[in-house]
């Protein structure tokens, strides 16, 4: 009884909540109407890319303008944890925007509120086929009436790419051949986590010999270096200018590679950028359950819904302690690790103090700042013990457009602002322009966007070369002009062919979005700082047991989580 009481009374809030809502959204559409009749303003959208990448936006943005005639007001916020605290800080003094980009998590929370419609009036069979489905999927939510309902378009996608200094591979491939130790197979990278286990210390022991030194050599005009050319300097020998820096060679060698100032305690072989991604995505690789929005919990108002934290419970504690352990042990032989608090993988791999790193296809550009090595991409690894059938499981990233209630009398021109920006051409021209990944067919199969896939193509170069009447070497160096542009294209081959392709048994997944799922997410960030440097670990390092107990403890007594009425966490 006493429970049905404090339901009804639950209840009663949230119907009276929304009473007040209507009323006050009514008021603000007469506001809205009355404004409308003297010439809106247009529609305003919140985002939250860089400056670079709201610059590729604004250009977007000017041609979706002239093609609907509506008229766009692009606000940046920063980060997307700039844009959600804005958008909650908006949200009781009725300020926030037309269209918003963000997060499922974040649509929940504003869904909680009653401030973002659904797109269900607008969105037509032809559409839903046209927009990837595993892109869709994310943003659809049962409302409290128990009906399933599309609340975000999805605009930015990418997922984690497996980056690399080519050539530092081609630089082992050499080293192999020089040592007589051919057998380690040094071309060919690791594609799973067990095989960077087994081969990741015949990669260190090459990657040792480089430290104190420069790697000199010649490129051609795709950047792959020419091995016959290498030669390692020490650093009292290495060709400087006045100030320091590496220069050419007598020969006319470059320095590719350049770690005169590393030493072997600050260097690893992998680095993983994201640390909230990295521990989601390799305890679903071992097998394991992170967080869940039970299905009884669907019929419930989206505030009231409840999502489980599962990953310390008795089902799935005993896996996640074994991938933890898997990747403590390489960290130890300094294969595997992850950045110092605040700072980025990307900024280690510049440097030459990490090789391989695994790295959002969304923020390419900012891997290949250093133009000496031949930046490479490939898949991610996966776990594959040689028993179990491999699990090949990457994580789906990048935002989605919501449309609020702000002013009901702009929805239809809100509509045709979003149907613009996530289908055909001007989607093309965002992923052309950032490296993101299409999120309809119409963008993916359109020939500007194949043939940026396959410009690099020994044909195409050849046929572009004779069309435009260039040499072939002049076209080659035009699609190898800069390594952020081969690293989009190789970058979004890998998802094209490779994540996207059924024969190679991917699977892009994302995490079940609830009130509080980015304050879960935000905690098991640091559940790899706690795995690797164990200073706050309390229990005996040689009680095996009760250490990784309390290494999970940490993160599930965090008081963002344990305190949280819309988390349960199953122990």
């Amino acid at each position: 009884v006493q429970v049905l009481k404090a339901n009804i009374v639950k209840k009663g809030i949230y119907i009276m909540k929304k009473i007040r809502s209507t009323v006050a959204l009514s008021l603000l559409a007469v506001a809205a109407g009355s404004l409308s009749s003297c010439g809106s303003k247009g529609v305003e959208f919140w985002t939250c890319f860089g400056a670079k990448y709201t610059s590729a936006l604004g250009d977007v943005l000017t041609g979706v303008e002239n093609d609907s005639g509506v008229k766009i007001i692009n606000s940046s916020k920063g980060s997307y944890k700039d844009i959600f605290k804005q958008m909650t800080l908006s949200i009781g003094s009725g300020s926030y925007p037309d269209l918003a980009i963000g997060y499922p998590d974040h649509f929940a929370k504003y869904i909680a509120s009653d401030i973002i419609v659904p797109f269900d009036k607008y969105f037509t069979d032809e559409m839903k086929e046209d927009i990837y489905e595993e892109y869709l999927t994310e943003n659809y939510f049962v409302d409290s009436n128990g009906e399933k309902k599309l609340y975000g378009i999805p605009f930015n996608k990418s997922t984690e790419v497996f980056g690399y200094n080519g050539t530092f591979i081609e630089y082992c491939k050499w080293w192999g051949e020089q040592n007589s130790h051919t057998d380690w197979d040094l071309g060919n990278i690791p594609t799973s986590w067990q095989e960077w286990d087994r081969r990741g210390d015949n990669y260190m022991t090459v990657y040792d010999t480089l430290v104190g030194s420069a790697l000199y050599g010649k490129r051609d005009s795709t950047g792959e270096p020419d091995p016959a050319q290498f030669k390692v300097y020490a650093k009292a020998n290495t060709p400087v200018d006045k100030d320091g820096f590496a220069i050419n060679d007598a020969d006319g060698r470059e320095c590719l590679i350049d770690m005169r100032d590393a030493n072997k305690d600050s260097i690893r072989l992998i680095s993983w950028d994201a640390t909230d991604n990295a521990f989601i995505t390799l305890i679903k690789q071992w097998g394991a359950k992170y967080t869940e929005l039970p299905e009884s919990q669907l019929s419930e108002a989206v505030e009231d819904r409840v999502g489980d934290v599962l990953f310390a419970s008795p089902a799935e504690k005993g896996k996640v302690i074994e991938c933890l352990k898997f990747f403590k042990n390489l960290q130890t032989r300094r294969i595997f690790n992850t950045p110092p608090a605040g700072e980025f993988s990307s900024d280690s791999f510049k440097n030459g103090q990490v090789m391989f790193m695994v790295c959002s296809s969304g923020g390419l550009s900012y891997n290949t700042k250093t133009p000496t090595y031949r930046f490479k991409l490939a898949p991610i690894p996966y776990y594959d013990n040689g028993v179990d059938a491999p699990r090949k499981y990457v994580i789906s990233q990048g935002a989605n457009i919501c449309m609020t209630d702000r002013h009901p009398n702009l929805a239809g021109d809100c509509w045709k602002v979003v149907e613009k920006l996530t289908r055909g051409k001007w989607q093309t021209e965002w992923c052309l322009k950032t490296g993101y990944y299409p999120c309809s067919k119409s963008a993916a199969e359109s020939p500007e966007y194949q043939d940026f896939l396959h410009e690099a193509d020994p044909d195409k170069i050849a046929e572009y070369a004779a069309a435009h009447g260039i040499s072939v070497e002049e076209r080659t160096a035009e699609v190898y002009s800069t390594q952020a542009r081969v690293a989009y294209r190789e970058g979004s081959q890998v998802n094209s062919d490779i994540y996207m392709n059924k024969d190679y048994g991917w699977h892009k997944f994302v995490d079940d979005a609830f009130v509080g799922s980015s304050d879960v997410r935000t905690v098991v960030g640091d559940a790899l700082m706690l795995t690797f440097n164990g200073e706050h670990i309390s229990a005996d390092p040689n009680d095996d047991n009760a250490y990784w107990t309390d290494v999970l403890n940490k993160l599930i007594n965090r008081s963002e989580i344990k305190n949280h009425d819309n988390i349960n966490i199953v122990k």
